[in-house]
């Protein structure tokens, strides 16, 4: 028995959940994240810099969904280590502002 889990009877949403801008230490803006995504068919867009929560919901227009999130990381403390285990943990904020 086949299964489809894609069918034309609902909507899908291309999305990313996980990028990083100049709010940190990406190469493009905000705005220009949004322009590239959405030419590329994407509809919704986490904008997760690097311990920065910033809303960009000033860029969310009918076919563009930004959704505000945040990229922390916890590094253990290993002085012999050059470069220490680090977890990266996305988070995404239920809301449009962060609270």
């Amino acid at each position: 028995m086949a299964k489809c889990l894609l069918t034309d009877k609902k909507n899908f949403y291309k999305a990313n959940l996980h990028c990083h801008t100049t709010v940190s230490d990406g190469a493009d803006t905000p705005e220009q994240m949004k322009e590239s995504h959405k030419a590329h068919g994407y509809s919704i867009l986490a904008y997760s810099d690097h311990e920065k929560i910033v809303s960009h919901s000033d860029l969310r227009d009918k076919d563009f969904l930004p959704l505000t999130a945040c990229e922390l990381g916890v590094t253990a403390k290993d002085p012999d280590r050059i470069y220490p285990p680090t977890c990266h943990f996305n988070i995404i904020s239920p809301t449009e502002e962060p609270a």
